[in-house]
């Protein structure tokens, strides 16, 4: 922003960042269990960009593996550590994480959170390999099943 004054912060940059007397200190320790399972598209009647997803914890760090929506069969996407989210600084409970699927030709940013049930991804997909294609974004949403023979 032309004429913007830099900002200077202390260790909060809004009032919901305020430390609290319940606020441990050390590292970050929200638990990523919620995530933990096999996701898989509600939207099954056209094409989507994520067919399903399919996490688990590895020393920690939630892991998510996706599928991608192709026929005749899905394209394996791999798997990408994600960074895990709680609602507020004194909450320890997962409701969003973040991941990064680079596949050379183009990035796809995933933006998640929970809500009743349903896990809502939002990706920005980044093309790098100048062919023309515009970048874009979308909104999927998800739903937990008990296997993952999807």
């Amino acid at each position: 922003m032309k004429g913007a004054q830099k900002m200077t912060f202390r260790d909060f940059t809004s009032v919901v960042d305020y430390r609290t007397r319940e606020a441990n200190s050390g590292p970050s320790r929200v638990d990523p269990s919620p995530f933990v399972g096999t996701w898989v598209n509600t939207n099954d009647s056209a094409p989507h960009r994520i067919a399903r997803l399919v996490m688990t914890v590895r020393d920690g760090i939630l892991m998510v593996h996706a599928w991608g929506y192709c026929t005749p069969d899905p394209c394996d996407w791999g798997e990408a550590s994600a960074d895990v989210y709680a609602d507020s600084i004194n909450s320890q409970t997962a409701m969003s994480f973040t991941a990064v699927f680079d596949f050379g030709f183009m990035e796809t940013h995933l933006q998640t959170n929970l809500k009743r049930g349903t896990m809502v991804i939002a990706t920005a997909n980044k093309f790098s390999d100048l062919s023309g294609r515009s970048d874009y974004y979308t909104r999927e949403f998800f739903y937990q099943v008990d296997d993952d023979s999807f």
